[in-house]
């Protein structure tokens, strides 16, 4: 019987923030870990001593039964690491941190650099899985899966009332941002000093009914604000409905009252037309006769004042394979003319290389002779001449006048 098998290992990476001394004595100390184990440890470096020690490994068995991994013996203290890896014989790796983990929420989850996110193809996601991701750390596997969210779902409620400000599910009104409100109110899973604790589930995020807009919804007509804030009203989403824009009819796509379309989102675009993004799709379609308005995808902010981001055009959906024809013919041709300029520069630059060779010529025929050295003009005594005319005869005059 052959049972597959994954090797695990526990690091622990220096901590983020750290003064150049601390850095100084970490570094020391990664170069030399036996300093961390000698009874001479400087102050700094024995509060670090745990963030530079030293990776621990063992191994997980496959239970193809219980369908999950079984850790053989492994050390008390991996259950103090920040990040456990398992690597298969495949090379793909896993964070399964939440298995070994003694406090993961509140304790494990604040040593490791979760926040920050990265922007890529699939979306937004953070640097640790962009980087598990190599090794085929963000394939799913099910039975591991199903583990990780049942142990997330059986985290201990806080102890703390700090804790309850990242926790993932659990929260107090307290900590709840300006446009946040629990609803339901319902259940309260607990009381900690008199303060009654909600599911993080029941977290409803408000916008004003611009921002709705911009998200594709529209308030309800005659609908109470949620809440207030500095005179700002503020909608839940079940205080609006889907924006339905008005259709296509004879041709002629429907505007608002500044003669644009409204497309923050893909639902926004009106039945029967077409989003075409071209720099030159307007001018053909103004030479064409078709009905072009102009996209509002967004708004950008500068000094305070909102200015519409206008992305393509939106054309009748009848219009689109005539546009599209145009508008390759049209890349055609500029693309011709583009040829042809060119064409006309190359040759251009040619001439004026080729008068400026001749020009040089004429001006080398009359004014100068050229040797390996250099140029010499005729009018210029050269060295030679010099040295002759100081050898000349002795009864030789070589002073200046004239010879008659």
């Amino acid at each position: 019987m052959t049972f597959e098998v994954r090797l695990c290992m526990a690091v622990n990476p220096p901590a983020l923030r750290m003064t150049v001394a601390e850095g100084n004595e970490v570094e020391a100390a990664i170069r030399n870990l036996d300093i961390l184990v000698t009874s001479s440890i400087p102050t700094t470096t024995q509060r670090l001593k745990n963030t530079v020690r030293r990776p621990v490994y063992w191994v997980e068995v496959f239970d193809p039964v219980g369908d999950k991994w079984v850790p053989i013996e492994p050390p008390k203290e991996a259950s103090t690491y920040p990040y456990v890896l398992a690597n298969t014989v495949y090379g793909t790796t896993f964070d399964v941190t939440r298995r070994y983990s003694r406090d993961y929420t509140y304790t494990t989850l604040k040593q490791r650099l979760e926040s920050v996110s990265i922007q890529t193809e699939r979306g937004a996601c953070t640097w640790w899985t962009r980087l598990l991701s190599r090794w085929g750390g963000d394939q799913d596997d099910p039975s591991e899966t199903k583990e990780m969210q049942q142990r997330a779902l059986e985290t201990a409620m806080p102890r703390r009332i700090a804790d309850f400000a990242q926790n993932p599910h659990y929260v107090l009104e307290r900590h709840l941002r300006q446009n946040q409100i629990i609803r339901p109110r319902r259940p309260i899973v607990g009381q900690i000093r008199g303060e009654s604790v909600f599911l993080r589930e029941n977290v409803c995020t408000l916008h004003t009914q611009m921002a709705w807009n911009r998200r594709g919804y529209r308030v309800i007509e005659n609908q109470t604000p949620a809440k207030v804030v500095n005179k700002s009203e503020l909608y839940g989403q079940w205080q609006t409905e889907r924006i339905v824009a008005p259709p296509v009819v004879d041709g002629v796509v429907p505007r608002n009252e500044y003669g644009r379309v409204d497309l923050f989102t893909p639902s926004m675009l009106p039945a029967g037309s077409a989003h075409v993004c071209d720099a030159h799709a307007k001018r053909i379609c103004r030479e064409l006769g078709i009905d072009a308005v102009d996209a509002v995808v967004g708004f950008a902010f500068r000094r305070g004042v909102a200015t519409p981001t206008i992305d393509g055009i939106v054309i009748p959906e009848s219009a689109v394979d005539l546009l599209r024809d145009a508008l390759q013919n049209d890349r055609q041709a500029r693309e011709e003319r583009e040829q042809a300029s060119m064409e006309v520069r190359v040759v251009h630059n040619w001439r004026r290389l080729a008068n400026a060779l001749r020009v040089r010529a004429e001006v080398d025929a009359q004014f100068a002779k050229r040797k390996s050295s250099g140029i010499t003009f005729k009018n210029q005594v050269s060295d030679s001449e010099s040295e002759a005319d100081a050898e000349a005869e002795p009864g030789t005059d070589t002073q200046g006048g004239f010879i008659l």
